[in-house]
């Protein structure tokens, strides 16, 4: 009996902070998303409405023109064609050098690996805004800068070292005996890497 009411006290009480956590959160999300209704409703106002209507009341009309002129003055349908060539193209290379290199790092014991990898997590540690000004100084005197290439190079030399850290982390969850029954059927380094560990990566590289 005792057993039973400690049970249903304990489950009252973790009812009740639950209740408590779901409506703090509730009203948070509602504070977080308030802007966001702002925002999407200012974009269907006219300029005389944003100027001299009440910010939280409801456009008079649903004014698309501000839509349609936002995407010729930015010309988003090239914008986004750069957007998926430079992601693309710059994930795939990223997939290709972090994955080799934490295999690297996670299977190899020298210290130059160790090294390496505490390198790279330093990489991690310095804030991108410090970036940008050597990395642009790097790219003008190569001639790289407004060119496609420049921001391909640009987004992997700031996307390596996470990438690294990631695939190392999850290297080391891969059983080191499924590369050693490769190397004892006769497959090379290379073919190793991409028919046994590289598809164990998936996980890592869709991340």
């Amino acid at each position: 009996m005792k057993n039973r009411v400690l049970m249903a006290s304990g489950k009252e009480k973790y009812t009740v902070g639950t209740l408590i956590t779901q409506i703090f959160m509730t009203i948070v999300s509602i504070l977080f998303f308030i802007p966001i209704i702002m925002v999407i409703n200012y974009s269907f106002k006219t300029k005389k409405e944003l100027y001299l209507s009440n910010p939280l009341a409801l456009p008079e009309s649903f004014y698309f023109e501000n839509y349609i002129t936002a995407y010729k003055k930015l010309d988003l349908s090239t914008t986004f064609l750069n957007t998926l060539i430079y992601t693309a193209i710059s994930v795939v290379i990223l997939a290709l050098l972090c994955g080799a290199s934490a295999w690297a790092i996670a299977r190899c014991k020298h210290k130059f690996f160790k090294f390496s990898y505490v390198y790279f997590l330093v990489g991690i540690l310095i804030p991108y805004q410090a970036l940008f000004l050597p990395i642009y100084i790097i790219g003008f005197r190569l001639g790289l800068t407004n060119s496609r290439l420049g921001i391909i190079l640009m987004y992997i030399a700031t996307g390596v070292s996470f990438g690294v850290f990631l695939m190392t982390s999850f290297m080391s969850t891969v059983p080191v005996e499924l590369e050693e029954s490769s190397r004892i059927d006769g497959c090379s380094i290379y073919r190793t890497y991409f028919s046994i560990v590289m598809p164990l990566l998936k996980p890592a590289i869709a991340t």
